[in-house]
């Protein structure tokens, strides 16, 4: 029997939790969060097992401990688990920063139990409400194994999340930052940016009238967590600049282009742009 142990359940951490609970009818699942009524509808529905008041010896027996809170809160969740759950479990995170990560589990001395993990998936929307076992279908899934990481709980991690219908991907915590300042933080940042300067110019309220699907689709990740993207944004901050840096540039390009009447550019710079993104499966 699978005992799996969550510290934070919102939008990531229940539909993992979500689809574990498919994929290991017989789990056994105990979830800590500091505002423990919101995890009532996950007890509720059958997801969890348990809901735990702090992070205690209802963990001891956990074989994965998925640690699932904002990215500047988990060196208190690896502090608090270390001397909490036993030496077989494995401590991963789903954090979408994985530098910062790595190294606080190495200060809080959880290098041999943790495994890096970001999960490729997401939505506008947050909490336990909005998760969905579903939402990891067919996603990307990364692990960031360290030096330190045995073999075997490696694979048993990647049997894990293979059993939730995740692509595993294996890579360093630096190049993942890298990816992910450019397909993730970066048009993050540019979504509210657009949707903020649209803001300030929209003084008629015209253009929220007129708004359709082509403003809805490139802002809808605007509406994302304020405090999660912030903590994102402050714990992965030289990949971001290189990353904003060089869209800026792209912005340049296309405005030069423009004001030169240079439509050919133009033109190729769709046609390009269009091609790589319907390569992405």
């Amino acid at each position: 029997m699978h005992n799996f142990g969550f510290i934070g359940l919102g939008l990531i951490g229940g539909s993992i939790a979500k689809g574990l609970r498919r994929a290991y009818p017989d789990c056994v699942i105990t979830a800590y969060s500091r505002t423990p009524d919101n995890m009532l509808p996950a007890l509720d529905d059958g997801t969890i097992d348990y809901i735990a008041d702090e992070i205690d010896g209802r963990f001891r027996d956990c074989d994965v401990c998925f640690c699932c809170a904002p990215v500047l809160n988990l060196p208190e969740a690896f502090e608090a688990l270390k001397d909490t759950v036993s030496e077989k479990c494995i401590i991963t995170d789903v954090g979408s920063v994985k530098s910062f990560v790595q190294k606080k589990a190495g200060e809080a001395g959880i290098s041999r139990m943790f495994i890096g993990g970001h999960p490729m998936a997401g939505s506008e929307k947050s909490g336990y409400a909005n998760s969905s076992r579903s939402l990891l279908k067919n996603r990307a899934y990364v692990l960031t194994p360290s030096d330190d990481t045995p073999k075997e709980r490696l694979e048993f991690l990647e049997e894990i999340i293979d059993s939730l219908g995740c692509k595993v991907i294996i890579t360093n915590p630096n190049d993942h930052d890298r990816a992910v300042a450019g397909i993730s933080h970066m048009p993050h940042l540019a979504s509210a940016a657009l949707s903020d300067c649209i803001r300030k110019k929209d003084a008629s309220g015209l253009m929220k009238q007129l708004a359709g699907p082509g403003f809805l689709d490139t802002t809808r990740i605007s509406a994302s967590s304020p405090e999660i993207w912030m903590q994102i944004c402050a714990s992965n901050k030289d990949n971001i600049l290189e990353s904003l840096d060089a869209y800026i540039t792209e912005l340049e390009n296309v405005r030069k282009s423009l004001a030169d009447d240079d439509i050919e550019k133009i033109g190729r710079l769709f046609k390009d742009a269009g091609g790589y993104r319907n390569s992405i499966e």
